[in-house]
């Protein structure tokens, strides 16, 4: 087994995307269209909180319809680092009080 602590990672960012869009987190979509910034180890840790809100609502915390362009993508992707990213509604209650927790972490990590 590796140690994802050992592998190397630059001072100098991240350049390029890589995964699903659903999880990756708007900096790291900024290189869509017509090229973006560098990111940094950051966007990990949003995608870990894309991925549990997914597990909690069973949807990804913001949808595009399927046949979106790499271009609309991108400048969806910007207007949100521009306003701040809005979740949808929620299935359930994020009130409860198991569900403050969740939110919590969701909420700082993304």
């Amino acid at each position: 087994y590796a140690a994802l602590s050992a592998l190397p990672v630059s001072p100098h960012g991240l350049k390029g995307v890589a995964g699903s869009p659903d999880y990756a987190a708007p900096e790291a979509l900024t290189w869509l269209g017509d090229g973006g910034e560098a990111y940094g180890p950051a966007c990990d840790v949003y995608s870990c909180g894309a991925t549990a809100f997914v597990m909690l609502a069973a949807a990804p915390p913001l949808e595009l319809p399927e046949d979106t362009s790499e271009e609309e993508l991108a400048l969806a992707t910007r207007r949100a680092l521009e306003g701040g990213l809005r979740f949808k509604e929620m299935p359930f209650d994020w009130s409860a009080e198991g569900a403050r927790s969740c939110r919590s972490f969701v909420e700082a990590c993304m």
